[in-house]
């Protein structure tokens, strides 16, 4: 069997994960991304855990300081109503507000994706490195 004919072979073995409809998911998704827009921007301590208040999408004008955080100073800290929020609650409120969709399922078929990948990727390694060693 030619190369190109084992290699469309393998890809065939992935096709069954390539149709999956997942409207839970696809809801966690947009309602993070939601959430997102009301984020600082910053990776950097409690930075990283502040959002606009009520996590609205910041008005025109409000801005966080990275450098000076929810800190007053001189009229050059951020602008607005920042607020910090703890982890565990902005992640409750993901769900909450997704409604909070039962996603195990989800993670059983990426768990058998996962293997299914691992198992065709190691055969195409094999036969690549056997076709141009």
């Amino acid at each position: 069997m030619s190369i190109s004919k084992e290699l469309f072979k393998l890809a065939n073995e992935l096709s069954e994960f390539d149709q999956l409809e997942a409207p839970e998911l696809d809801l966690l998704i947009e309602v993070s991304n939601n959430i997102g827009n009301s984020w600082s921007g910053s990776w950097f301590g409690y930075h990283s855990r502040v959002y606009y208040e009520d996590f609205q999408t910041p008005p025109s004008g409000a801005a966080f300081s990275q450098e000076w955080g929810l800190e007053e100073a001189f009229s050059m800290g951020s602008r607005g109503h920042w607020r910090e929020y703890q982890f565990d609650a902005v992640i409750a409120l993901i769900h909450k507000k997704a409604g909070n969709a039962k996603i195990d399922k989800y993670l059983m078929e990426g768990s058998k994706a996962l293997e299914k990948l691992d198992s065709v990727k190691s055969s195409v390694l094999s036969i690549v490195h056997a076709s141009f060693s």
